[in-house]
C-alpha cells in the first residue's frame, strides 16, 4: 500500500508539471485510455486491462513469474495530453523499466500504441537514488520479463454520455 501511495505521489507530480507545460493550449484534449498487459510469464497467461481518465491514477495487480516464484506485480499509470506514464513494482521493490523508473508512451487516439517495456530489478545504488528523490544515474540490472503494452485512447471530449 506504500508503495501505491508513493506512486500516486509522484505520478500526481508528474501530470501537474504536464498540465502546467499544456495550460496554454486554447483546446486541449480530454482521452480516455485503455491499457492492455500481456507477457508469456503472467500466471495465468492471460492480459491485464485498465482503463485510466485523463489526468487520474489507475492501477491493477498481476501475478508474474519471477526465478521459478509467483510474484505479485503492481501496474499504475496516469494518462494526460497523449502521453501514459506507467510503472510497476513487486510489494515495496520498485521495478525498472530498462534504466528507468517508469515508460512513457505516446498515444494518439487515431492509432493504438503499442510498447514492449523490459522490467527489471534495480541496482542498490538505483534504488537508493530512487528512494531519496535524486535522479537515477544507473537503472536495473537483471531483466525479469517483457511486457507487452498496448494503449488506445478515445476522446472524451467528443463523446455523448447518457
Amino acid at each position: 500500500m506504500a508503495f501505491v501511495l508513493r506512486l500516486t505521489a509522484y505520478l500526481a507530480c508528474v501530470v501537474g508539471s504536464q498540465i502546467i507545460a499544456h495550460a496554454a493550449h486554447a483546446n486541449p484534449k480530454n482521452y480516455d485510455y485503455t491499457v492492455e498487459l500481456r507477457s508469456k510469464d503472467f500466471v495465468p497467461d492471460s492480459p491485464v486491462v485498465m482503463r485510466c481518465r485523463e489526468g487520474t491514477f489507475c492501477w491493477a495487480q498481476f501475478e508474474l513469474k519471477i526465478d521459478d516464484e509467483t510474484k505479485t506485480v503492481t501496474v499504475g499509470a496516469v494518462g494526460n495530453q497523449g502521453n501514459l506514464h506507467i510503472k510497476f513494482a513487486a510489494g515495496n521493490m520498485p521495478l525498472f523499466v530498462k534504466s528507468e523508473p517508469y515508460a512513457n508512451i505516446l498515444v494518439s487516439p487515431s492509432s493504438p500504441s503499442r510498447k514492449d517495456v523490459l522490467l527489471t530489478e534495480p541496482t542498490p545504488t538505483a534504488l537508493e537514488d530512487w528512494r531519496s528523490g535524486r535522479a537515477v544515474i544507473r537503472g536495473g540490472v537483471r531483466a525479469l520479463a517483457v511486457i507487452s503494452v498496448d494503449v488506445t485512447a478515445r476522446d472524451a471530449t467528443s463523446s455523448i454520455t447518457p
